[in-house]
């Protein structure tokens, strides 16, 4: 007998985190609310990233390569800027 006085609050309290308020109680009457505690993880709007001018410009793309081999970026970066010894460019 003893053992269910020491359980009772554990039951009651499982028993009321499942009450949602239904959409006929009464004015006045008491529902629970699902808050949720703590940060939310995420951006509440997503960022809005912004164009590359340069994207289908062949002449940038084109020096923007020659640059990328000649200053030796593609030693740790790999060829196609996938990572290496480096990180990665694709991110």
């Amino acid at each position: 007998m003893r053992m269910w006085i020491l359980f009772l609050p554990a039951i009651l309290f499982i028993a009321g985190c499942d009450v949602r308020p239904s959409e006929a109680a009464p004015t006045g009457a008491i529902t629970s609310l699902r808050i949720p505690v703590g940060p939310i993880p995420g951006a509440a709007n997503p960022p809005v990233l912004p164009n590359n001018p340069y994207k289908n410009d062949r002449v940038a793309l084109t020096e923007g390569r020659r640059l990328f081999v000649d200053m030796n970026c593609v030693g740790c970066h790999g060829d196609h800027g996938g990572g290496g010894m480096g990180p990665s460019l694709r991110d």
